[in-house]
């Protein structure tokens, strides 16, 4: 089989294994979900507001299918990495936090008891892709959702929160404190510069993470300025994925760790 060298390929793949993991075939299922289990290697990517873990011994081959994938079985682990590695242009990482998503993630698929690592290997490591970097539609995949009991702050406040960073009185006075102090807009916890990478296209770009977590406001809460954390779009996702919500030195922990 050819292996992966877009970030097309990889999407494509992502898309089979959700089809396979929320569709009616019980044997594709199965499959998806023991190579999940199983896996070292883990292309991360945000799906429906959730962080989704795809094993690269599936990702890595070209326009994967379950036949395709049970007839080459046991072969092309190491082509697959390396495939990713040049595809993505990063190594993959071990990461503590990220192991225990994955973790929290293999659950919710009904994998009772994952093991804390990998067989035979040290760690599970991992590629983060920013956002929905890899342009997946996310309509396809309405059961993609995190629905992790964890979260208790249910759908009223999690519309609530969307209300609040949209807010634009509070917002624009946050992006124009950062900018007075530091001079452009840049992510708080990665440093990530929009501008700087997009050029144009990403002038005066930022993502506003509320540090106020929903649940403990009310409908007439008014949001203040320096409540707010200007943050690229991946940090806002790791930063809310837990609760309670993780802190911007939380997160860059996990950065200066991985």
């Amino acid at each position: 089989m050819r292996l992966t060298s877009s970030h097309d390929d990889i999407a494509a793949n992502i898309k089979t294994l959700e089809t396979y993991l929320h569709g009616d075939d019980a044997a594709a299922r199965e499959l998806a979900v023991g190579l999940l289990e199983r896996g070292t290697y883990f292309i991360v990517a945000e799906l429906n507001g959730a962080m989704r873990f795809y094993p690269s011994s599936f990702v890595g081959f070209q326009n994967n299918s379950a036949p395709k994938h049970l007839k080459n079985a046991g072969s092309g682990v190491r082509a697959t990495t390396g495939a990713l590695e040049k595809t993505m242009r990063a190594l993959p990482f071990a990461s503590v936090k990220l192991n225990e998503l994955y973790l929290e993630y293999a659950r919710s698929l009904g994998i009772e008891n994952p093991k804390p690592k990998p067989p035979y290997a040290k760690a599970r490591r991992f590629w983060l892709t920013p956002g929905n970097s890899l342009d997946l539609d996310m309509s396809e995949f309405p059961n993609a959702a995190n629905d992790h009991p964890d979260f208790p702050e249910g759908k009223a406040a999690a519309r609530l929160h969307h209300r609040l960073d949209r807010r634009p009185k509070a917002t624009d006075a946050a992006r124009h404190a950062f900018i007075h102090a530091h001079g452009h807009l840049y992510c708080q916890v990665c440093n990530f510069d929009f501008e700087k990478t997009y050029g144009t296209t990403g002038v005066d770009y930022i993502e506003f993470h509320h540090t106020v977590p929903p649940a403990e406001t009310t409908e007439s809460y008014k949001p203040r300025a320096e409540e707010y954390a200007l943050v690229c779009a991946n940090c806002h996702q790791m930063l809310e994925r837990h609760r309670p919500w993780l802190t911007l030195a939380d997160v860059k922990q996990v950065l200066n760790n991985g």
